[in-house]
């Protein structure tokens, strides 16, 4: 119900004012101002989408019994509370995920692989391991908690060969020093 509010907001404020008090008189006299709506009668069905026509575009808005909210679609998949026909723009959308945050990556059974293994797989599969394919987001699309988990465990992958490989660094720097400090011995 708050979706179609919204909706209907959006559209009483790009009409003329003529049209406004109209849509204003209709309201009064169903007696659904100030948010005061009506039970539904039980001979009245219930509205499946709402339609609207503007700049010949058609909006639809759905909402139906179970609380599933379509925006510029009436068809919403069975596995989803929530569905939009177009681009979102919002400030923040916080996704809480059942399954484990990948800290894991930092635990001492987590065996990676070795940039040997990884540079195969890459030549092979033309992505990372525990990544979708191309075609894989091209046909199921991104679920954006799943994504986030997965990208950080990449990260923390990542962070983990840095700190090998500086480790590496640092022992050939000190070889480094011990055979220019040998060389010089030999010189003398």
């Amino acid at each position: 119900m708050k979706s179609i509010k919204l909706l209907l907001l959006l559209l009483v404020l790009s009409l003329p004012v003529s049209l406004i008090s109209q849509i204003n008189n209709l309201i009064h006299n169903a007696g659904f101002e100030d948010g005061n709506y009506p039970a539904k009668p039980d001979n009245i069905a219930q509205v499946e989408y709402l339609e609207v026509w503007k700049d010949n575009l058609k909006y639809k808005e759905k909402e139906d019994d179970d609380g599933n909210v379509g925006i510029g679609t009436i068809d919403i998949p069975s596995d989803y509370k929530f569905a939009v026909n177009g681009k979102i723009i919002t400030e923040g959308v916080k996704v809480m995920l059942r399954n484990d945050w990948p800290d894991f990556v930092f635990t001492k059974e987590y065996k990676k692989m070795s940039l040997g293994e990884l540079e195969n797989y890459i030549n092979k599969n033309n992505h990372l391991p525990d990544m979708p394919s191309a075609s894989d987001v091209k046909k199921d699309g991104v679920d954006l908690g799943d994504m986030n988990s997965k990208l950080l465990q990449k990260i923390e992958e990542i962070t983990l060969y840095i700190i090998e490989q500086n480790k590496q660094i640092k022992e050939q720097d000190k070889k480094i020093d011990e055979l220019k400090r040998e060389f010089k011995t030999i010189q003398h």
